[in-house]
This record gives C-alpha cells, sequence and structure tokens, in this order.
C-alpha cells in the first residue's frame, strides 16, 4: 500500500471518531437538559402560591398595623358613637318640642249667669242646677277632631262616684278644630229624658229640677254635685290626646267621698 493510500484512511478514521463523539455529546445534551428545567407542574404550584396570599390572624394583624391604621379605626369607632349619641339628642329633642308646641285641651267652670259665683250659689226647689263647661285649648297649636262627652251628676256622700261611664245621661258634642287660647262653652245641667224615641229622632233632654230631698240633701251634706267627663282629640303632629275631668262642689262643710273625682283629673303621655 502506498503512502498515500494509507494516509487518506487515517484521515478518514479520524474524522468518523469525531462524528461519533459529536453525536455522542448531543445526545448527553439532549439527556440532561430536562433536568435543569422545571417541571410545568411545578412551575404553575409555585405561581400560584405567591398568587394567594397567606391568611392572616388577628395577633399577626396587629404585629403588622401601624400607627395609622390604628388611628383611623379609632377615629371611624368615635365617629360611629358620635352619630349613635346625635341620634339620641335629636330624638329627644323632637320629643320635647312637641310636648311644647302639641295643642292641650283643659276645662273649667263657669257660671251661667255673668257676675255670679261659678257654681249657683244656693240650691232652690224647682230650680235647674246649670253651669258651663269652659273647654280651651291652651297649647301652641290647634287642636284637631275634637270629641267630647260631659255630665252633671248628685253624687251620695260617702258613696265614692261611679266616673267610669256618663250613661246616657250626658252632652256629647264634635268640633272639627281649635285654635290656640280659643275655648268653647258647653252648658251643662242634670237632665233626663223621657220615652223611647224612634231610632234616627232628634232627643231633647228635659233638664232636672230640683226636689226638696235634693235640695235638704245637698245642704245638709249628704249629696254634692260633680260635672266631669273626657275630651277626645288630635293634634297637628297626627298623634291622638285625650284629657278627663272631674269638678265638684259641696254646698255645706264637712268630709266628703269625692277623692275618686279629683283623681278622674289626667291627660294622655302620648308625645
Amino acid at each position: 500500500m502506498s503512502k498515500g493510500k494509507y494516509k487518506r484512511k487515517r484521515e478518514r478514521a479520524r474524522e468518523r471518531a469525531k462524528q461519533e463523539l459529536t453525536q455522542v455529546g448531543c445526545l448527553k445534551a439532549e439527556i440532561v437538559a430536562p433536568k435543569k428545567q422545571p417541571k410545568p407542574s411545578e412551575t404553575s404550584d409555585s405561581k400560584r402560591h405567591k398568587k394567594e396570599p397567606t391568611p392572616m390572624g388577628f395577633s399577626e394583624f396587629i404585629k403588622r398595623s401601624s400607627l395609622t391604621d390604628w388611628g383611623l379605626t379609632l377615629f371611624t369607632l368615635a365617629l360611629t358613637v358620635t352619630a349613635f349619641y346625635q341620634y339620641r339628642i335629636t330624638g329627644r329633642q323632637l320629643e320635647v318640642m312637641h310636648i311644647d308646641q302639641r295643642a292641650w285641651m283643659s276645662t273649667t267652670i263657669k257660671p251661667v249667669t255673668e257676675g255670679k259665683d261659678t257654681w249657683p250659689a244656693l240650691p232652690k226647689e224647682g230650680e235647674v242646677l246649670a253651669v258651663y263647661t269652659h273647654i280651651e285649648n291652651t297649647g301652641k297649636t290647634p287642636a284637631l277632631q275634637i270629641h267630647y262627652v260631659v255630665s252633671m251628676e248628685e253624687f251620695r256622700n260617702g258613696i265614692p262616684p261611679d266616673l267610669s261611664d256618663t250613661g246616657t245621661n250626658h252632652f256629647e258634642g264634635t268640633t272639627g278644630i281649635t285654635f290656640p287660647n280659643r275655648s268653647q262653652d258647653i252648658r251643662t245641667a242634670s237632665f233626663h229624658t223621657t220615652g223611647n224615641p224612634p231610632p234616627g229622632s232628634q232627643v231633647y233632654p228635659i233638664p232636672d229640677k230640683l226636689t226638696k230631698q235634693d235640695v235638704d240633701d245637698l245642704m245638709e251634706g249628704r249629696a254634692y254635685l260633680a260635672v266631669f267627663g273626657r275630651i277626645d282629640y288630635r293634634d297637628v303632629f297626627g298623634i291622638s290626646h285625650w284629657t278627663t275631668f272631674c269638678h265638684w262642689k259641696a254646698y255645706s262643710a264637712g268630709t266628703f267621698s269625692a277623692r275618686d273625682c279629683t283623681a278622674h283629673n289626667g291627660v294622655d303621655d302620648d308625645q
């Protein structure tokens, strides 16, 4: 074999060896590369853990809170408490305003004849005892839808009067409106009705005239007179009210069982 031919063989052998080494190196690179790259599942898990915040407990919140956070919290709490008390105070002020500005219906007894005593001075046989029940709005706003019931009775001394029901012998009426410091007088007397009038007919009461026995009982302290009743009305704020009253008169000195009459005077406590 010539030298040139031998040289060419050696060169081809070297080239094959280089090619084999190159292939082996590429194969190792393909095998090692996947180990250096993170798995898709691991990558997504790590990202998810980074995005989701770790729950923070109350103690941890206190540790991480700054003075500014605490200041804002206390300021918000103070505003809440202040608003609550302002609401309570405003409500109470409205109640006081209603009491001060609402209508108040009161009653007094006036004489039928001007210049005389409130009650008839001396009862006489055969006469009718009558007075005016003076109803007045002493409040600062009008009274509306007024309904009143008034009675006069002669009560036996020593027996508590029954004022729970005015019965059929009473004066009853209505008034649409009564302005402040305005009043009306209801003529009030003891009376009775006769017969049974048909439904819907007008009933005219017949005043009771004093008998000798009535006069003796009143003058000797065995009886006394009383005017009593009730007034229902509404104020301009839409609230319903009532007033109960009882005025009594004795014609002799002594002790009378009129305590229940005095206790019958009252008003509602609706605001």
